[in-house]
C-alpha cells in the first residue's frame, strides 16, 4: 500500500512516456524490481519496530482481549484488499485507474497504511503495558503482605520482651512474696504462687533459639502452626554471626519458605507429615533449606522454573500458585545477596535451598 503509489509516480513520469517497447519493458522490469526491494525493505522496518517493541512474557488472552488486539489488524487487511482491488479496473474498452482518477489518494493511500500499522503497534504496546501493570500491582500487594507479616512478627517480638522486662521488674516482687510465704510456713499457698508465676513464664517460653529476636519469633510461630496442624517440624537453624546479613530480609525468606511448606502439608491426608529447617554459616556464606512433604505432581514454569500447575485437586492447585507467589519474593531477596536458589522435587518430597553471602552494608 505504501509503494503504490511510488510505482505509480513511476510508471506515470517514466514508462509511459516511452514510445519504444523494448524501453518500456525494461522500465517496467525496473520499476518492477524497485517496487519489490521497497517494499521488503519497509516490511522488514515495520517488523524490527514491532519485534522491538515486543516484551518477552507468556500472555493469557482472554476472547474478549484477542478480539481487541486483533480489530485493527484485522480492518486494515480488509482495507487493502478493498483499495488494491480498484488500483485498476476495466469497465467496457475504459480503463479505471485509482490514481489518475483521485491524485489526492497518492497521499492518502499510504497514510493510512501507515495509520493502520501505527494503530496496531500501539494497540499492542499499550496491551503489553497493561500486562505489565497489572503484574506490578500483583507483586506490589504480595510484597505489603509480606512487609504487613513481619512487621506483624517484630511487633511480636517486641511484646515478646516487653513481657520479659515486666517480668523482669517484678521478680523482685515475686521473690519478696515467696519469701514472706516460706516464713511464715505456708508451704501449699507458696507452691500456689509458684506455679502461677511458672504459668506466666510458659506464655514466654520459645521452643526454638535461633540466635535472632526476629528469626526466633518466625521459627517458633511455624512450629506453633505444625504442631497444632500434627506437622512434624524438625529445625536445625542457627542465625548467621556476621552482621552483614539483615534479619528482615532472613525473616522474609524464612517466612514464604515455611508458609508454603505448611500450605503444602496441611494438604496432605493420610501420610507422614513433617518440614525440615536447617540454617547454617560457612564463611562468608549462609545457607538455608527447608525440605516438605507433599502430595500430587508439580509442573514447572520453563521461564521462571517455579511451580505451574499440578494434576492434582483444586486445592493442591491453590497451594501451587501460592508457592510460586512465594518463591518469587524469596528470590528477589536472595538477588540482593547476589545469592542463588536450587528447588528439588524427589518423590514426596519438595525442597528448597537457599545460599546467600554477606554483603556491605
Amino acid at each position: 500500500m505504501i509503494t503504490a503509489s511510488l510505482y505509480f509516480l513511476f510508471t506515470e513520469h517514466f514508462v509511459w512516456k516511452e514510445t519504444d517497447i523494448e524501453v518500456i519493458y525494461q522500465y517496467a522490469a525496473v520499476g518492477y524490481s524497485v517496487d519489490f526491494l521497497l517494499s521488503f525493505c519497509i516490511l522488514t522496518v515495520m517488523i524490527f519496530f514491532l519485534r522491538k517493541k515486543m516484551v518477552k512474557c507468556k500472555f493469557k488472552l482472554s476472547v474478549k482481549e484477542f478480539c481487541h488486539l486483533v480489530v485493527i489488524p484485522v480492518v486494515g487487511i480488509l482495507f487493502t484488499i478493498v483499495i488494491s482491488r480498484t488500483f485498476v479496473s476495466v469497465q467496457g474498452d475504459e480503463v479505471f485507474q485509482l490514481f489518475k482518477q483521485y491524485p489526492i489518494f497518492l497521499g492518502i493511500i499510504p497514510l493510512l497504511a501507515v495509520l493502520f500499522y501505527a494503530g496496531s503497534l500501539l494497540t499492542l504496546m499499550s496491551y503489553q503495558e497493561m500486562v505489565m501493570l497489572q503484574e506490578e500491582k500483583k507483586k506490589y500487594f504480595v510484597e505489603e503482605q509480606q512487609i504487613q507479616a513481619m512487621q506483624e512478627r517484630i511487633h511480636e517480638v517486641e511484646q515478646f520482651y516487653a513481657g520479659i522486662r515486666q517480668i523482669k521488674h517484678e521478680m523482685r516482687n515475686h521473690l519478696t512474696n515467696i519469701k514472706g510465704l516460706a516464713e511464715s510456713g505456708r508451704y501449699e499457698d507458696m507452691e500456689q504462687y509458684i506455679a502461677q508465676i511458672d504459668a506466666g513464664l510458659s506464655a514466654f517460653e520459645l521452643t526454638v533459639n535461633t540466635g535472632n529476636a526476629v528469626t526466633d519469633v518466625i521459627v517458633n510461630d511455624k512450629k506453633k502452626a505444625a504442631d497444632k496442624l500434627g506437622v512434624k517440624f524438625q529445625p536445625e537453624f542457627h542465625y548467621p554471626l556476621s552482621e552483614k546479613y539483615n534479619a528482615y530480609d532472613v525473616g522474609i525468606i524464612l517466612n514464604n519458605l515455611l508458609t508454603n511448606a505448611l500450605e503444602a502439608c496441611e494438604k496432605m491426608e493420610g501420610k507422614e507429615r513433617y518440614i525440615i529447617l536447617s540454617g547454617r554459616q560457612k564463611r562468608k556464606f549462609f545457607l538455608i533449606e527447608v525440605k516438605n512433604s507433599f502430595e500430587g505432581e508439580i509442573e514447572f514454569d520453563t521461564n521462571t522454573d517455579f511451580p505451574l500447575s499440578t494434576k492434582q485437586n483444586d486445592n493442591f492447585k491453590k497451594f501451587n500458585s501460592l508457592h510460586g507467589i512465594g518463591l518469587s519474593n524469596v528470590k528477589k531477596e536472595v538477588e540482593k545477596y547476589m545469592g542463588d536458589m536450587k528447588i528439588k522435587v524427589k518423590q514426596n518430597e519438595f525442597s528448597v535451598t537457599v545460599l546467600i553471602q554477606e554483603r556491605s552494608m
